[in-house]
């Protein structure tokens, strides 16, 4: 059972997205570069194969 964290988490960001379409805020994505959107998407993919790593081996 997944913790309370990440059920809040989830929540949360979809609470978010949903927010920001109902106010078209997906229109400031324009401003922010490309390589800051790829490094944060490698980052985050980094991080979540370097926690996963030990059960993937036990």
């Amino acid at each position: 059972m997944p913790g309370k964290g990440l059920i809040t988490a989830t929540a949360m960001a979809g609470i978010f997205l949903i927010v920001m379409g109902l106010f078209k805020f997906g229109k400031i994505i324009r401003y922010i570069p490309d390589p800051i959107t790829i490094g944060f998407t490698s980052g985050i993919a980094v991080v979540l194969f370097s926690t996963q790593i030990n059960d993937f081996f036990c």
